[in-house]
């Protein structure tokens, strides 16, 4: 019995989303089962998946990011702003955003590993300059002239009929999967989140971890940000806020499967696919769009309670 439970936790999971899928395609079979409707899917999903995968680094770490979201927002402003208003060309202002976005992190990483912040604390606080700032930058509007075609076309081309947004997705989960899980710097992470005494005890600089994990994820957001406007077109001035629930509610539910108890990129992948399908094909049989966030939010009530279970049950 024992053992059926631990198969249960560990791959419930993809057993969910693959039931999604079977229940949708034979009760929608005109519109969920589609190309059209699966290139949709996968595109809209990159930029909350990216997230996703970017926040793992401090979650591995035992710390939260919370700026994420006007991270890539500021980005997304920031990238139109350059090539539209600048001429400047789009391959260096992405390289510029990704550095400005990394220094973010550092500010992040600085305050929780070094000041001694509460990262809850630090990263809301550096959320809200950056939000200001992209709001400050864009005057409240949605950007969108200037922007060369070439960037753009980034964000609506295919490759074998998968949209490259989804192929950037997949791109960051294959960086981030090898990065915590097949390196020795990402196994020191993982050491770091499970006991900083003991950590530093066997010689892990743990301010050090903790001060990349955060520069990490602020890369990964700005680049979140990159993809939002290369698949929109457009730099909506709040946007990438709406991203953070989603993010989080995938990443906690990604740690309940395949490594139950451990943030890990795989879990985070099928979660934001099982997320993804779940709204989709509610939207799709009817239900008001309200039903996004009140699913993504029930998700990741779920997700916390079952770590929690997970770790009583361990206990």
């Amino acid at each position: 019995m024992t053992e059926f439970l631990n198969r249960l936790s560990r791959f419930g999971g993809p057993v969910v989303l693959l039931g999604l899928i079977v229940l949708f395609s034979v009760t929608l079979p005109d519109t969920f089962p589609t190309k059209a409707n699966f290139q949709s899917l996968v595109s809209a999903q990159a930029v909350p998946g990216i997230l996703a995968l970017g926040l793992l680094f401090p979650l591995v770490c035992g710390e939260f990011d919370f700026s994420g979201g006007t991270v890539a927002t500021a980005s997304a402003v920031s990238i139109v702003i350059l090539t539209g208003d600048h001429g400047v060309p789009w391959p260096l202002a992405a390289l510029l955003i990704l550095i400005g976005a990394g220094l973010i992190g550092a500010v992040n990483g600085f305050l929780v590993a070094y000041l001694q912040y509460s990262s809850f604390v630090a990263t809301l606080a550096v959320s809200g300059i950056v939000a200001g700032l992209a709001v400050s930058q864009s005057k409240g509007q949605t950007l969108f002239r200037g922007i060369p075609d070439g960037f753009t076309d980034l964000g609506r081309r295919t490759l074998f009929s998968i949209p490259y947004p989804a192929l950037f997705l997949v791109g960051v989960f294959v960086i981030t999967a090898i990065a915590l899980r097949q390196t020795a710097w990402g196994r020191r992470h993982e050491a770091v989140g499970k006991g900083r005494a003991a950590s530093h005890l066997a010689g892990i600089g743990v301010r050090r971890h903790l001060f990349g994990a955060f520069i990490v994820s602020g890369v990964i957001a700005g680049f979140a940000g990159l993809v939002l406007v290369a698949r929109l077109g457009s730099a909506p001035p709040n946007v990438g806020e709406a991203f953070t629930l989603s993010a989080f509610a995938a990443a906690f539910l990604g740690a309940t499967m395949l490594r139950p108890g451990f943030f890990n990129a795989t879990g985070t992948l099928v979660a934001i696919l099982l997320i993804a399908v779940g709204i989709n094909g509610l939207l799709l049989a009817g239900v008001e769009n309200y039903i996004e966030r009140l699913f993504t939010g029930a998700v990741l009530l779920l997700a916390v309670g079952l770590s929690r279970l997970e770790r009583l049950s361990a206990r």
